[in-house]
């Protein structure tokens, strides 16, 4: 097993993942604390135990520290850190996520976690050689190449004048005509796994939610209410523990910043990212210096369409999967 080297001034960083995560895990087996905690975060890693990894990062001193390699470490399937707390793989990723989430405005350095999980881009923008998002930002037009009896050779994409070159100038075999051939099979639906996903645009993702079923006007006013009456009790719900140990009090719905969609082989969910607004209890004597007032949250929620037309869509709160 190769061997993470932690810099010393990262050790309060390791000891705070290594407690918020065991919290989120906290009801499912007794908690552990302290030296035996560290000690099943250091294996992992390649130490020995705790006080291992301490002495080694003495001697490393500040040398680099890649945030990316010690989650992956520690949500290997096969030696992970549930082999050494005896929880299963999928919850305890699920507590490490959360627990990344929960420090990221203590520790910057790990606010790019959020983007480290890759994701399936569409056939079409995968053969163009750009992402979903860019190819968004784009006008276009195809035409089909086709035999007499209606058999698809290929494509021929024809962009607009109004497209941005920077995007323009990144897509593979374009002409100075804004053309492009592509496969017959570009607009194909991509295969899944059971737990492979891809990040679409929001205008896809409602599109697809609506269907024939309903406007996507209609889709989007259920999708907003749902949000609108639900993410305080979710977020407050999440945050539970955190209250718990801060002593804060958080009285308004979440600032939400930022909406990811989300599409699978058999599900459809919305990531949402933001902030809660937090305030000091007078009554309490908890609070902390190390916790932030305004902590960062991440919600999912899921979207069902039913097979009754006549239904609203089913939505609930959740993980990815």
């Amino acid at each position: 097993m190769t061997t993470f080297r932690l810099p010393e001034n990262c050790l309060s960083l390791f000891k705070d993942l290594s407690n918020s995560t065991i919290d989120n895990l906290y009801g499912l087996t007794p908690k552990l604390r302290g030296a035996k905690l560290y000690n099943a975060f250091s294996r992992p890693l390649g130490h020995k135990d705790f006080n291992a990894l301490q002495a080694d990062s003495k001697t490393y001193g500040l040398g680099e520290f890649n945030p990316h390699e010690l989650v992956d470490a520690l949500k290997s399937k096969t030696s992970g850190v549930h082999v050494h707390l005896g929880y299963e793989w999928d919850q305890t990723v699920k507590a490490l996520d959360m627990a990344c989430s929960l420090i990221l405005i203590d520790y910057p350095e790990l606010s790019s976690l959020d983007d480290h999980k890759p994701l399936r881009v569409s056939l079409l923008a995968e053969e163009l050689g750009i992402t979903d998002e860019e190819l968004e930002l784009l006008s276009w037009e195809p035409t089909a190449n086709m035999s007499e009896d209606g058999l698809i050779y290929n494509y021929i994409i024809t962009f607009g004048e109004d497209c941005p070159q920077e995007i323009l100038s990144k897509i593979r075999g374009i002409n100075a005509y804004r053309e492009v051939s592509v496969s017959a099979n570009a607009f194909d639906e991509p295969d899944y796994d059971e737990h492979e996903v891809k990040q679409i645009g929001e205008a896809e993702f409602f599109q697809k939610v609506a269907g024939e079923r309903m406007t996507i006007a209609e889709a989007k006013n259920q999708v907003e209410t749902f949000i609108d009456e639900g993410a305080y009790l979710e977020a407050e719900s999440q945050l539970d523990i955190y209250i718990a140990e801060s002593g804060l009090l958080f009285e308004e719905a979440p600032v939400i910043t930022d909406y990811s969609y989300f599409m699978g082989a058999d599900l459809m969910y919305l990531t949402l990212k933001g902030t809660m607004a937090g305030s000091v209890d007078p009554d309490s004597d908890r609070m902390r210096t190390h916790h932030s007032v305004t902590p960062r949250i991440e919600l999912h929620v899921h979207v069902e369409v039913p097979e009754d037309n006549s239904e609203d869509l089913h939505l609930y709160w959740g993980a990815p999967f």
